[in-house]
């Protein structure tokens, strides 16, 4: 089923999640939509799994899932994505189907600290990464976390026959810095996605001090 959320001020912490999940045999993961004035996804748990909004669709050993994930839709004045949080859609089943599209409306994206959005199209399954859209006054996507997990937007695809998702972004300013990156690739046959950038100012500078890769799209 699909999960609707409204709130004025909303926090996802410390390895807490709100997802929708297929996990066995035929069917699509539901969407969801979260509309709030503020919006904070951040940090990890002592088992170190972080703080996510997702909609899946998982692998099973006898290869009976198929379908695709729901899509994720954010409306907020504030969204913030940082110390290893994050928003995916993703799809691991060894079946046909997609990973659902990111869309977010916002004033204000913070993605800093390890904290990323992406869609991702895994394993040996057919089908596609999401588009991840992006509408906003200003964005900032900013540096590793001190442990090393990688800042950026990401619209990924494995080694079977997919294809990875665009990446649009709209915005009154972007700043990429100090090794983030935005990418849309695949690790096969597929075709990578595209990426277009619609701002009036775009900053794009810095190095990732623990791995050496620069700030990129």
């Amino acid at each position: 089923g699909q999960i609707r959320i409204k709130a004025g001020h909303l926090e996802v912490l410390d390895g807490a999640e709100i997802s929708t999940a297929v996990f066995n045999g035929p069917g699509e993961a539901g969407d969801l939509t979260i509309t709030a004035d503020s919006f904070v996804v951040d940090g990890v748990n002592a088992n170190n799994i972080n703080a996510s909004i997702s909609s899946s669709v998982f692998w099973n050993q006898n290869g009976s899932t198929t379908g695709s994930g729901g899509d994720i839709r954010i409306t907020a004045r504030d969204l913030q994505v940082t110390d290893k949080g994050s928003i995916t859609t993703r799809n691991v089943s060894n079946g046909p189907g997609n990973a659902g599209s990111i869309n977010i409306d916002t004033e204000t994206l913070e993605v800093s600290g390890g904290g990323f959005l992406s869609s991702t199209r895994l394993n040996f399954g057919t089908g596609g990464a999401g588009d991840i859209n992006i509408d906003a006054g200003n964005v900032r996507v900013a540096g590793p976390s001190p442990e090393g997990w990688s800042t950026g937007i990401f619209s990924l695809a494995s080694v079977a026959a997919s294809s990875a998702g665009a990446v649009n972004i709209a915005a009154d300013s972007l700043q990429l810095v100090d090794g983030a990156q935005i990418n849309s690739r695949t690790f096969g046959p597929g075709a990578g996605g595209t990426i277009s950038i619609a701002a009036d100012k775009v900053l794009i500078e810095g190095m990732d001090p623990l791995t050496g890769n620069i700030a990129r799209v």
